[in-house]
């Protein structure tokens, strides 16, 4: 995600979660009528920047105390962030969620073209939801 010696204390990072629609697929069409796209493709702040200081001492914690199995394969740890989440209907089919790690100077607005630059050291996630069918329908998945 981001360099660690830049970032500073965990203390002070903070982590800003912003959603928008996804562009139609090819097979979709245009935009709804009414709307233009730019409108379409502006991020909304689902969530004011949460710290995660807890959940990284949290992670930190689990390291230091691992067994050994964690030392093999490929492995994810997850931290929550306590007394955050996202709202209801932030992570569904056709949305798109972009989260920013960055310090608590830094105010980070997707919308903006410069924010990147202002914020320095930074982290961002872009994760695209699409709905797709089961599994158990496809000739391709045993």
């Amino acid at each position: 995600w981001m360099p660690w010696a830049g970032a500073g204390p965990p203390e002070r990072l903070r982590l800003s979660a912003f959603s928008r629609r996804l562009p139609p697929l090819a097979d979709q069409g245009a935009a709804p009528e009414g709307s233009s796209p730019e409108e379409e493709r502006r991020w909304a702040r689902v969530a004011e920047p949460a710290a995660v200081g807890q959940a990284v001492a949290l992670l930190l914690g689990t390291l230091a105390d691992a067994p050994d199995e964690l030392g093999e394969g490929y492995q994810f740890l997850l931290a929550p962030l306590p007394g955050e989440a996202l709202p209801e209907g932030a992570v569904q089919p056709g949305v798109q969620l972009g989260l920013v790690l960055s310090d608590a100077l830094s105010d980070p607005d997707l919308n903006e073209p410069g924010w990147a630059d202002e914020a320095g050291c930074f982290a961002a996630a872009d994760i695209a939801v699409y709905q797709v069918p089961p599994g158990g329908r496809s000739e391709y998945v045993p």
